[in-house]
């Protein structure tokens, strides 16, 4: 009995104090506000100086605790990414009104060229041009795309070849010795 009595005054002093210590400040959030937490595992090589520091030491040596951190070091990996992804939404965001703005000015004139453009005769256009590209095939006619110009040029040249010169085969003088 008399372990007994012993045990239990001293587990009530430890209330007593667990109970004073609980009263005490918060830590301020030094840890929390720490950017450079490390990747591994927290190892402290001494305690600070506090009544709750008796208590530290176990806590930071719990898997519970070090996976919990682990957790909050993610988390402030992850509330970074959501930062920088939110800066790149803005300025897409931005992007998009800037396009929008220039869509606006430039739709009336699009609808105005819709508008003036006559389709239907631009169709047949197209179907009479698909016609006569049939028609030279067939024809095997050389001249049936050449510019008046061009037709002009060929029967020069048609010309030429039926000159006595060219019927002769005399060989072409040149100006200048090669």
């Amino acid at each position: 009995m008399q372990l007994y009595s012993s045990q239990l005054a001293g587990n009530v002093l430890e209330l007593l104090e667990l109970s004073d210590e609980l009263e005490l400040e918060p830590l301020d959030g030094e840890l929390l506000d720490d950017p450079e937490l490390p990747d591994e595992p927290l190892e402290l090589d001494e305690l600070p100086d506090g009544p709750e520091s008796r208590y530290l030491f176990h806590l930071l040596s719990t898997h519970e605790f070090q996976e919990g951190l682990k957790n909050y070091r993610d988390l402030v990996y992850l509330a970074d990414n959501l930062d920088g992804w939110q800066e790149s939404v803005d300025v897409y965001r931005g992007m998009l009104q800037t396009r929008e703005i220039a869509y606006e000015q430039r739709l009336p004139r699009v609808d105005a060229s819709l508008a003036a453009a006559d389709l239907d005769g631009m169709v047949a256009h197209k179907l009479e041009l698909d016609a006569r590209v049939k028609m030279i095939e067939e024809d095997k006619d050389a001249l049936g795309l050449a510019t008046e110009r061009e037709v002009d040029l060929w029967v020069e040249i048609r010309g030429l070849e039926q000159s006595r010169a060219a019927r002769a085969n005399l060989p072409l003088l040149l100006p200048w010795p090669c």
